[in-house]
């Protein structure tokens, strides 16, 4: 055994981790239940952002290494090598360098810097060669040379190990190298979901009825584009034939709605969808943390993941729920599912999409084989399989038992992380960890890691960014346990998410990262906030500093000034939602009302952005509508063009309140004779003016 701990840089944080799903809810177990011996190292976004504007210096020294591995990775021959460099930028080969480690961990795809050992895990075999190829596409272009490069990276002596917890990716693998350094290195490892991240099941029996709960969900990460991959659309379709045989229940839906258009191509009956909306069919769009999805699991009866491909999480977090899985045979399904046994097993996916490809002999899976029959005859089974276990409640209690017993038994997320960590600590003994040949100005900014604590933050936050709040004049995204704001609605693109990619480019937004949203709602809310942060106009500074011998001008000048400021804001308020009007109609999809929640409960009220109105209604009122807005149907509700000024509006209603209470205070307090109550009178009514 090593007399040392064992240090691990986990490089998830960066950018090129961002469509791999970064800390994937699937690994959580390994850094919750890590041995003591296993010290792990990744980097804190938002440490790193403000050490960064703080130390020039460090900036200027980063930029010119990026730059010097820039140009020797342009050297890269071939256009899989190039369009691999692309994707794992110099700025974030760099950053995985000085990561602190004396071995690297790697998922999904292999992004290692090569300049120590490294461990790689992954579920699926098509994956791993993202974003060079994509899974479903049912074939591998130049695999030759895609051969040639990945092999170059797991043939290398620093490749200490290749994991994954299906023996067909580990075929796979073996298969398509055909090369006995890789096949020497491929190990079957456990999995199971963290038992922290199931806080919040009360395992209690549910009692299913005549009125069954059925949940769908998109994946993991919860990315809206995955609804029929996933089989939403045979959810509706099964849901239909449900209801159409006089069955009660409920169906919710937790995903991104597409347009009528893409659900009538999908042999969905929008008509019945819309008519049931509201009655049997719940349809929750908002991003739901995961606590928030193991309540909604608990109260589900039946997952259904009529699916073209595995989604582990999903169905781990099904099963410890008591909610039972319907998934297809699918490759990959059988390591949790029994058909029978803990779950149903739909028939006909892996006959219909999973071909053998030419080229390289191997089995892959191809989306564009779904077919109206194969959904026909999945929405048949769904419907036979689901009435049988209705009208046998006692099946139904042993399966969903069963179900549960083997989740804790087979899939414990602690004993996942004893085996894995186990593993790789055998694998390290008597590996000669060489010190990196780091400047000593490197150990400062390396202090910018997550803490133990963190872990479980940025496992519970979303791995890929999900608009917050947008008011026209700013935006606020969630990511990886962290917020970030920044001006107006830019575009941004991946790299944009590097906490040093505004130092190597200005050009690119400034992005300004905290832990908490309500701070960055602050700096939003801020009548300066166009300014704070981003460096005051030299315009105005110069035109202020002439005019300070002339108040009264100056002071007409500076209201100018603002006014201007604000017909600009309600100008690119329009021009946007002008703009986003216009592209709905070129993509010829639905012309949905322009409404979102901004801000919840300020003092009672919530503001709804409606167009480029921001409406305040209080939060007892119930729900917003728009005709009932213009008809004076709410007790009270304000309007403005931005969040700012609806939130003063509030602001000032609540202050007014309160001056109220204590104006009426002071005069009771005046009228009585008891010294001691007037004193509590008169404190009270400078209580009101605080809050």
């Amino acid at each position: 055994m090593r007399e040392t701990a064992l240090k691990v840089a986990v490089p998830w944080s960066l950018t090129h981790y961002i469509p791999l799903n970064g800390y994937h809810p699937l690994y959580r177990a390994l850094f919750d239940f890590a041995p003591p011996e296993i010290e792990l190292h990744a980097w804190d976004n938002v440490q790193l952002q403000r050490y960064l504007e703080k130390n020039g210096v460090v900036c200027a020294r980063l930029s010119g290494q990026i730059k010097k591995a820039a140009k020797s990775d342009s050297l890269e021959s071939g256009s899989t090598g190039r369009a691999y460099g692309d994707f794992f930028s110099s700025s974030n080969n760099v950053f995985t360098q000085i990561l602190q480690g004396d071995i690297e961990f790697h998922h999904t795809a292999p992004f290692p810097s090569l300049k120590r050992p490294f461990i790689f895990h992954c579920e699926a075999f098509s994956p791993v060669f993202l974003p060079l190829a994509q899974q479903g596409s049912g074939k591998f272009e130049n695999h030759a040379e895609l051969k040639a490069h990945y092999q170059s990276i797991f043939a290398n002596p620093l490749c200490l190990a290749i994991f994954s917890h299906l023996p067909e990716t580990l075929r796979s693998f073996e298969q398509f190298f055909d090369n006995h350094e890789i096949s020497n290195k491929l190990r079957l490892s456990g999995m199971g979901l963290s038992e922290k991240s199931l806080i919040g099941l009360n395992n209690c029996e549910k009692m299913t009825g005549s009125i069954p709960r059925f949940l769908f969900i998109n994946s993991a990460h919860q990315n809206p584009a995955n609804f029929f991959n996933r089989g939403g659309h045979i959810a509706l379709m099964f849901w239909q034939k449900f209801r159409a045989e006089g069955r009660r229940g409920r169906l919710v839906l937790r995903c991104d709605k597409p347009s009528a258009a893409l659900l009538k191509k999908h042999g969905v009956d929008t008509d019945f969808v819309e008519s049931e909306i509201g009655k049997s069919i719940l349809w929750a769009k908002g991003y739901l943390e995961n606590h928030e999805m193991n309540a909604l699991m608990e109260a589900s009866d039946f997952l259904l993941l009529p699916s073209a491909s595995l989604h582990s999480a999903s169905i781990l977090q099904a099963m410890s729920a008591g909610a039972i899985p319907v998934v297809t045979d699918t490759v990959g399904t059988s390591l949790y599912v029994t058909d029978g046994e803990n779950g149903i097993v739909l028939k006909g996916m892996r006959d219909a999409i999973w071909v053998q490809d030419e080229d390289t002999g191997l089995i892959v899976d191809r989306y564009d084989r779904m077919t109206s029959s194969l959904d026909n005859l999945l929405v048949g089974q769904l419907w036979t399989r689901i009435s049988d276990l209705l009208n046998h409640p006692d099946a139904l209690s042993r399966l969903r038992h069963q179900m549960q017993s083997r989740v804790k038994s087979e899939f414990s997320g602690a004993k996942f992380a004893e085996q894995f960590w186990g593993d790789v600590r055998s694998i390290a003994e008597g590996q000669d960890f060489k010190v990196n040949d780091l400047d000593s100005w490197v150990s400062d900014i390396q202090k910018c890691v997550l803490k133990k604590e963190d872990w479980t933050r940025v496992f519970e936050s979303v791995p890929r960014p999900v608009r917050r709040v947008f008011t026209g004049d700013g935006i606020i995204l969630e990511l990886g346990g962290s917020f970030v704001h920044a001006r107006g609605n830019p575009s941004l693109r991946l790299e944009d998410f590097s906490a040093l990619q505004y130092y190597m480019n200005p050009v690119s937004p400034r992005l300004a990262w905290d832990y908490s949203l309500d701070t960055l709602v602050e700096k939003l809310l801020q009548h300066d906030s166009y300014e704070e942060g981003y460096g005051k106009s030299a315009i105005r500074a110069w035109v202020s500093q002439k005019l300070l011998p002339y108040p009264e001008l100056h002071s007409r000048v500076n209201r100018r000034f603002i006014q201007a400021v604000r017909l600009r804001r309600s100008l690119r308020l329009s021009l946007n939602r002008a703009a986003a009007y216009r592209k709905r109609r070129a993509q010829k999809s639905d012309l949905l009302e322009d409404t979102e929640l901004v801000a919840q409960d300020i003092d009672g009220f919530n503001v709804i952005r409606h167009y480029h109105l921001f409406i305040a209604i209080p939060c007892a009122d119930g729900a917003f509508d728009m005709e009932r807005v213009r008809r004076g149907g709410y007790s009270v509700s304000m309007t403005s063009y931005s969040l700012e000024g609806a939130t003063r509006k509030i602001l000032r209603r609540s202050l007014h309140n309160r001056g109220r209470w204590t104006l009426l205070l002071h005069r009771t307090a005046k009228r009585v004779k008891s010294p001691i109550i007037r004193r509590v009178l008169k404190s009270m009514g400078k209580y009101f003016l605080k809050i």
